[in-house]
């Protein structure tokens, strides 16, 4: 997995040769949080689970025992580094050598907090199969390249780490599970640096390959049924109405024309290219 995942196949992703650069002149200031298109997307949303996560900060910080089976923050930043890139591990709670390493990557907004979000999830995973689960977190933005560029390197060194570090045998059957986005960015993963090839299975659940435009509609939809705004303060303490800032952000993106990269047919295209028979045979949905 270390020598696969080491290639560099994201060099012929050149923003001048891409979808990305007619986004560029527009993308600086669109990825931002003043936007009403990102804030629509899951601006409160990001807020509620960022309050669930500094709590569960505080309650791993407040000098009680650290149990086997809890979550532990790997940071794997080089020599030089600032910024940390972080992943979370979740270790069976039997306190055991694995049996096998997944690596997660969650849903927009959602897999930003992947410990918090899917918790119950990957831990039943982790005690059921033995496993240890690598959930790589990420910010949501237009280049999906780029998202999946980061987790496919923080999911190799988090095997050198887990390697050198804890033990685990390099011959330990590596799995891929994707929800929703999470499973896009897989897909653009294993179709750039061929780690399919040293993967054992791949799971994608929900996934999802809709157009940004699509994305808010669906945004708008969940909100609602979610009731949000009563929930979480959206609309009722906001500057303007909730259906109004959903129009908006609708609005800007007609006359924008934001697009994820790779855009839902590139990304049809990408797998069709990429991704052989190997690698579909061991490709659940």
């Amino acid at each position: 997995f270390r020598k696969v995942a080491r290639k560099n196949a994201y060099s012929s992703h050149s923003p001048g040769h891409s979808p990305l650069s007619r986004l560029k002149s527009n993308s600086d200031d669109a990825d931002g949080d003043n936007t009403p298109a990102s804030e629509a997307i899951g601006g409160e949303l990001v807020t509620a689970l960022a309050r669930l996560d500094e709590k569960w900060e505080l309650a791993r910080g407040d000098g009680g025992k650290k149990k086997i089976g809890d979550w532990n923050v790997l940071d794997l930043r080089e020599d030089g580094e600032t910024s940390p890139e972080i992943v979370y591990l979740l270790e069976p709670m039997s306190g055991a050598v694995p049996s096998c390493v997944i690596f997660f990557l969650g849903g927009a907004v959602l897999g930003q907090f992947p410990h918090i979000a899917y918790s119950t999830f990957l831990e039943r995973i982790a005690t059921k199969m033995n496993a240890a689960v690598v959930a790589v977190p990420y910010e949501v933005n237009l280049d999906h390249f780029n998202i999946a560029q980061r987790a496919v390197s923080r999911m190799k060194n988090a095997v050198i780490e887990c390697e050198d570090s804890r033990g685990y045998p390099a011959e330990l059957p590596k799995y891929a599970i994707g929800h929703s986005l999470g499973a896009k960015l897989h897909g653009i993963g294993i179709a750039a640096t061929g780690i399919g090839e040293e993967l054992a299975g791949v799971g994608f659940v929900s996934y999802n390959n809709f157009g940004f435009a699509e994305t808010i509609t669906m945004a708008r939809s969940f909100a609602k049924e979610m009731q949000v705004g009563n929930d979480f303060g959206f609309g009722a303490g906001s500057s303007m109405p909730f259906d109004a800032l959903f129009d908006l952000a609708g609005m800007a993106v007609s006359a924008v024309g934001l697009e994820f990269t790779p855009s839902p047919l590139d990304m049809d295209r990408i797998v069709e290219s990429k991704f052989d028979g190997g690698v579909l045979k061991k490709t659940r949905m």
